[in-house]
């Protein structure tokens, strides 16, 4: 390994800044993980206690993956539990969601990687490849002079060697600006966990780094069948006034374009679509003035598991074929942080109620009373328990416990802020964590839970399942300290109570109660 360079881990961690770890040559092996005891420490929910290991092969680096739970991908590449691979300056690693660069400084010598050239420079690398590029003329000029025997080339054959390197040059920065965007975007898109945050995110960045007009990601439901109709999932300009006149807008492009490109698996461009385009199929497109059409699958596992259509409304072939390389790396980038964010929900989501699970919760929490003692901040949990839950399932089964848990679940939710958290914390109980929020705030938000509920009509067949809810409220305390049980056990005292007090009713802990 040579003295002159030093090598580097980059990422962003959970407060969106930038951090970097030197790597010393002279350690036998690293460990990657979210264990304190780790030698790298990664806070992530994607990464494993020991993740990766990082050794070191005469000048290269070994990355091998220690049979992670969410695996380890090296430039979309997943590796096998222990398997290793070498890696090479500016490298992609993916751990779980969270993307991490591998970056040299210094004079490299760059035969085994993919850049076209490297040089140690405080310029932007677009000036950097120009600076190359005239080096290149220079030399290129003298070696003909010299190998020809002249004092000077004509100017003819000049002229047509500076109009190939303008042309190289525009390519190469072009091609460069790509990969800048490239890996912008799986920062970016690695940086959002859940379906949602991560379809929207892919959806803007594509759509302004093509300029089209509007757009919209179509998904597979999890848990059915590879056949199944697409959900839409995040949507970009359709202004429609109406949501519903939205979602009919989308299935009539989908009933043509979405079917070809699921069929097909591979993306589909269509020019012009007030031609009778055998793409464009049916006058269904010509009616959403679209011009210029592209079509993207998402595949995992070779089976389109979504789509993304973007379109522009006014230029006839604004989508160029040059253009799907790009495309191809990007839906290869949005599948893979897709299938990292559907992992994440699974294992932090319970399936029933779609709420977070208790384990979950659990850390969440702690870091809560670790940001209400260092910034004196606010924070109050609710406990909430659905009143005589064994009669609805003795008297609807249990189909009709799971449609009340179902639809409870859906009331907290929407009656929660997005920093707020609520799980489902067992059988019939519930937990909310309303982060920033003092007790009045907390009693006003249990209040419409609570009204919410006793207003639901719960359709099971042709009968209607009617639901209470009681509701128990702490608030953070120093005297806490750093133990979540005891503001738990709190609220959990003035749940019992709202129960003793006839239920359907809201009680806030206090030392009297």
């Amino acid at each position: 390994m040579k003295d002159n360079i030093d090598h580097y881990l980059s990422w962003v961690d959970g407060n969106n800044q930038l951090r970097s770890q030197l790597l010393s040559p002279t350690n036998d092996q690293l460990i990657v993980g979210r264990s304190p005891l780790a030698d790298i420490e990664l806070i992530n929910a994607g990464i494993s206690r020991q993740h990766m290991k990082i050794s070191w092969d005469e000048e290269h680096l070994v990355i091998t993956d220690l049979d992670s739970s969410f695996g380890t991908w090296i430039d979309n590449e997943k590796l096998a539990p222990n398997q290793s691979k070498t890696i090479y300056n500016d490298t992609e690693i993916r751990l779980g969601n969270l993307s991490v660069w591998y970056e040299m400084h210094g004079k490299v010598n760059t035969d085994n990687t993919m850049q076209t050239c490297f040089f140690t420079s405080d310029e932007e690398p677009e000036i950097e490849l120009s600076v190359a590029i005239n080096t290149f003329r220079t030399n290129l000029q003298q070696q003909l002079q010299n190998h020809l025997g002249i004092q000077s080339l004509p100017s003819e054959l000049m002229q047509d060697i500076d109009k190939s390197l303008l042309n190289l040059n525009t390519e190469q920065q072009a091609v460069l600006k790509e990969q800048q965007t490239l890996h912008s975007i799986s920062y970016m898109l690695n940086r959002s966990l859940t379906t949602e945050e991560l379809t929207e995110t892919a959806l803007n960045l594509v759509s302004k780094v093509l300029n089209a007009d509007r757009g919209f990601i179509l998904l597979a439901p999890t848990n059915t069948v590879i056949d199944s109709a697409f959900e839409l999932i995040s949507s970009r300009n359709f202004n429609t006034a109406d949501q519903q006149q939205e979602l009919q807008l989308i299935h009539e492009h989908s009933n043509v374009l979405i079917d070809n490109c699921r069929q097909q698996n591979k993306i589909l461009i269509v020019g012009d679509a007030r031609l009778n385009n055998p793409q464009s199929g049916i006058g269904k497109i010509h009616q959403s003035n679209s011009r210029s059409i592209i079509v993207i699958p998402l595949q995992q596992d070779n089976q389109v598991i979504g789509i993304i259509y973007l379109d522009n409304q006014s230029q006839a072939h604004y989508f160029k074929p040059k253009q799907l390389p790009f495309l191809q790396t990007f839906a290869a980038h949005t599948s893979i942080a897709l299938h990292n964010a559907q992992l994440y929900k699974r294992v932090t989501t319970d399936d029933l109620t779609e709420l977070y699970t208790r384990s979950y919760i659990d850390n969440h929490i702690k870091q809560e009373i670790q940001r209400a003692q260092t910034q004196q901040t606010p924070l109050t949990v609710l406990m909430l328990d659905l009143d005589h839950f064994k009669q609805i399932n003795d008297r609807f089964g249990h189909i009709g416990g799971d449609l009340a848990l179902q639809a409870f679940s859906k009331i907290i939710k929407s009656q929660l802020r997005d920093c707020d958290r609520a799980c489902r914390f067992g059988g019939e109980e519930f937990l909310v964590v309303l982060s920033g929020a003092n007790l009045q705030t907390a009693k006003l938000c249990a209040e419409r839970i609570r009204q919410a509920a006793a207003q639901a009509l719960i359709k099971k067949d042709q009968e209607i399942i009617t639901i209470t809810v009681s509701i128990g409220i702490s608030n953070y305390k120093t005297a806490h300290g750093k133990q979540a049980i005891l503001l738990l056990e709190e609220a959990d005292k003035a749940l019992y109570l709202a129960k003793e007090q006839g239920r359907n009713k809201v009680i806030v802990y206090t030392r009297a109660t």
